[in-house]
This record gives structure tokens, C-alpha cells and sequence, in this order.
């Protein structure tokens, strides 16, 4: 940095004096006599310039900055939605204290999206292959055990439906497929979500369009895989109202898909949460019990209306 009294040329032979101990400098930040951020000045802008003329004229005077305590997360999307190469950082007097790049923030993207992998996994974000098994045990058992409450949920609707499972004990051999089905959709769809979110390009205000977008892919996606499955089933030698009820839960568990996955993140960032975190025990929980209680209700219903 160089005061706002420095002309162009003392500010140039400034550069070249730090630049043995500054990489990549790409921007000169211009403070007054208290040391506060009064402007930025491009390099090649600075090169340009007459040498007489006072460096705080040819400054941007509300240069695009950061504060000490802003999260790493908006930095990084600041960087992106400006294209930035550095940018100033100042505490909460505006007082130059540093400055970012964008190699630092490479770095920071590079750490969040492991971060994001490990809590989409149920894994502690310091978990590592090269760690004890003991620790490896703590870290991940807690999410187990959640994981198995959820699972145990799934469970207990199958048992409200035991009877219609002893009436036909092929809806045992097919209610995982529909489960399944719900349960990649449901990862798709929060990946998609969850990336939105950290991009900054989904918000509250836009989130009822997503919602319903979302709905729609898996009502067409139901469509689409619910007709395969139910008529494979068929041709290897089901009744053609087991097809039907396939297709059917399969439509119904791909629309849950797709509407969970979209709420479960803006659900969690509404209170401060990060979103990541719901995707593998949540989204899947509530698909495996959607998948399980829309096909094997619909297999009672049609029972009960001689269809099956």
C-alpha cells in the first residue's frame, strides 16, 4: 500500500521494492494518514499514468473489499461474481490490514468441497484414511446411529404393512426397487441444490421455482423409469396391475424425491445449518419411507378393490 499523497512514479518505485517480498501483485491500495483504504489502483493503470501525477486521482475510490471477520464462503463468492484477482481486507474502522488473491481463494474452494464430500458422507470433516481405527470409529458412529434411527423408521412402515406383504410376497422382492430409485434421486436432485446455494444463485426468493422444477423432473423422471420397471416386471411374469402399481409408486416416490431434496437444504440454511449435511441420512430416510409407504399403500388399496 502507498499513501494518498504518493505520486504515480514514488508509487511504482514502491512496487519494485516490495515486489521481492509480494507475489503477484496486481492492484496497489492507496490509505490515508489514519491508514484506512481511501482507493485501489490497477497495475497496468498505475504503468500508464503520468509519473507527476498524485496516485489517489487515478484510484478507484470505492474499491470492492472484504472485512476481517466476513465469511471465507463470500469472499470466494465476491471473487466470482467480479472476476477478481485480489481484493483488500479491512477491519471494522477500515483500516488496510491485507489483502486476498485468488490463489488463496482456490485454496478455500478446494477446502470447502471436501468439506461439503465429508458431510454429504455423515463423516467428520477431519476424518482421514491414514487415521487410527479408534478415532475413524468415533468420528463416524454418531452418524451410524442416526442413520440407523431413520433406517428403523423405514422399517416400521413395513410392518404396518406386513399383511398386504404375506398376501403378496412379491411386493417384498420390488418395494427396495422403488426406495432405491427415490433414493438417487433424492442425491441428485440436493447436489444440485446444495451447489446452488454455495454459488449464491439459489435463494429464498427464487426457491418456489426450484421446488416446482424439481417436482416436475421427478414426475417425469417417475414416468420415464416407473414404465421400464413396471414393464419388465410384466414380461418376467408379474401380473399387469403389479406394473401398474410400480409405475405408480415409482412417480410418487420420484416426486417426493425431488421435493425433499430441494426443501431438506433451504430448510437447513433458514436455520443457519449448512446444507450439506442433511443429504445422506435425511433425504434418503424420507424416501426410503415415502418409496416404502406409497407402494406397499397402494398395493392395500388395489387389494382391497380386487385389483391384485
Amino acid at each position: 500500500s502507498v499513501i494518498e499523497t504518493a505520486t504515480v512514479e514514488e508509487t511504482i518505485e514502491e512496487v519494485r521494492r516490495k515486489s521481492h517480498e509480494i507475489d503477484n501483485i496486481s492492484n496497489v491500495f492507496v490509505v490515508d494518514k489514519e491508514g484506512r483504504l481511501a482507493g485501489a489502483v490497477p497495475l497496468d493503470k498505475l504503468i500508464l499514468a503520468d509519473p507527476e501525477t498524485p496516485v489517489i486521482t487515478i484510484a478507484n475510490r470505492d474499491p470492492i473489499k472484504v472485512r476481517t471477520d466476513m465469511d471465507q464462503e463470500e469472499v470466494a463468492k465476491l471473487f466470482q461474481k467480479y472476476d477478481l484477482i485480489s481484493v483488500p481486507v479491512v477491519d471494522h474502522e477500515g483500516r488496510l490490514v491485507g489483502r486476498i488473491t485468488v490463489d488463496d481463494i482456490v485454496d478455500v474452494l478446494e477446502e470447502e468441497i471436501f468439506e461439503d464430500f465429508y458431510k454429504m458422507a455423515g463423516l467428520n470433516v477431519e476424518a482421514r484414511a491414514l487415521d487410527p481405527a479408534g478415532r475413524a470409529i468415533r468420528m463416524r458412529v454418531p452418524w451410524l446411529l442416526l442413520n440407523l434411527c431413520t433406517a428403523a423408521l423405514a422399517a416400521s412402515v413395513v410392518k404396518l404393512f406386513e399383511g398386504t406383504i404375506e398376501q403378496l410376497v412379491l411386493l417384498a422382492v420390488l418395494m427396495p426397487i422403488v426406495a432405491g430409485m427415490g433414493g438417487n434421486a433424492a442425491t441428485q436432485t440436493i447436489t444440485v441444490v446444495v451447489r446452488a446455494l454455495a454459488l449464491g444463485e439459489l435463494t429464498f426468493k427464487n426457491a418456489r421455482w426450484v421446488l416446482m422444477k424439481e417436482v416436475l423432473v421427478g414426475f417425469v423422471n417417475g414416468c420415464l423409469t416407473g414404465g421400464i420397471a413396471g414393464l419388465a416386471a410384466y414380461l418376467l411374469g408379474a401380473n399387469i396391475m403389479v406394473g401398474l402399481l410400480l409405475f405408480l409408486a415409482m412417480i410418487a416416490n420420484m416426486m417426493i424425491a425431488g421435493l425433499i431434496g430441494s426443501i431438506m437444504p433451504l430448510v437447513l440454511k433458514r436455520f443457519k445449518v449448512d446444507p450439506a449435511i442433511s443429504s445422506s441420512i435425511f433425504v434418503t430416510a424420507s424416501t426410503d419411507i415415502g418409496g416404502f409407504f406409497t407402494f406397499l399403500g397402494l398395493a392395500t388399496l388395489f387389494m382391497k378393490m380386487g385389483l391384485l
